[in-house]
């Protein structure tokens, strides 16, 4: 599956065991294909190096760098930008990527884009709603 994971997803996956973690490891093993724009990533490393995360530089380096390394970089077309879909507005870029990857699933905890569910083609979901889907694509029940 093509897939946006937010920020807060990313460094979930990064830093604690869960479903966060379980969806990444889909990524690292090829299962799934990440896309990331410039926007993303900003976001990223702005969220990574907040106090309350206690990372190192070696870990924020680290961490960077796998994102970079498994992730499809796109940019978003002016087409494709959004306005006004979410009650966040700095939330929309991953909308945006989303649209231009043409990918299946935005994978988020964050309200503000979970309560939107669907933008065109796309699905707004969490990490759990991920997994469960998967596994009920392997047992052939979907």
């Amino acid at each position: 599956m093509k897939l946006v994971l937010d920020a807060n997803v990313l460094i979930s996956a990064y830093f604690w065991r869960g479903n966060p973690h379980t969806v990444f490891n889909r990524i690292i093993d090829g299962l799934d294909s990440l896309f990331i724009t410039d926007e993303i990533v900003d976001e990223i490393g702005c969220v990574i190096r907040k106090p309350r995360f206690h990372a190192t530089i070696e870990q924020i380096n680290g961490f960077m760098a796998g994102v970079l390394e498994l992730g499809q970089k796109i940019a978003v077309s002016p087409h494709d930008r959004v306005i006004g879909v979410c009650r966040d507005p700095d939330d929309e870029k991953y909308i945006e990527c989303a649209v231009t990857g043409k990918v299946d699933y935005i994978i988020s905890g964050d309200r503000d884009l979970l309560d939107i569910k669907r933008y065109n083609d796309v699905r707004i979901i969490s990490a759990r709603e991920y997994l469960d889907i998967v596994t009920q694509y392997k047992k052939g029940t979907i």
